[in-house]
């Protein structure tokens, strides 16, 4: 069973009814596709996975669902609109243009997640300009280090 064939089965568990599969390329939506999530503390890796909701009662809208990866556990649901912005790549690159004018920086592959971000869908992506890593939080902020105080806990 695939990961989104997963959540929606564990949507309908809870009791969601009219949820369905969203076709991976559209344009409706920022990130469409499910994406694979690093655990930066070292427990279980989990993948965030678009779900087309628009059709039920509870959120009448695209929703992000988060399932754990070696338990396929639904972790968290949120609607797209209420959720933590989740950079494309595309996105990365305009903010980090916008931040870095004139700089050189490459995007790292890959989408992060420290319980200090507290929300699974609150993720972070990895760039490297000049020989320093660093992270663009979900509200545009960047730091090198995810910890409590640069996230504002």
């Amino acid at each position: 069973m695939n990961i989104v064939d997963i959540a929606i089965d564990s949507l309908k568990n809870q009791g969601f009814e009219n949820i369905k599969a969203i076709d991976p390329n559209t344009s409706d939506i920022p990130v469409s596709k499910p994406i694979p999530v690093k655990d930066l503390d070292g427990n279980s890796n989990f993948t965030i996975v678009p779900i087309d909701a628009r059709a039920t009662k509870e959120f009448h809208d695209f929703i992000y669902v988060a399932i754990k990866e070696d338990t396929n556990e639904l972790l968290e649901v949120a609607s797209i609109s209420k959720a933590p912005k989740i950079y494309n790549d595309q996105e990365v690159q305009l903010e980090l243009k916008q931040k870095f004018s004139g700089a050189s920086f490459e995007i790292r592959l890959g989408y992060f997640w420290k319980s200090e971000l507290r929300s699974f869908l609150s993720t972070a992506r990895r760039f490297k300009t000049g020989n320093k890593e660093m992270f663009i939080l979900p509200n545009g902020s960047i730091t090198d280090d995810l910890n409590e105080s640069t996230m504002g806990a």
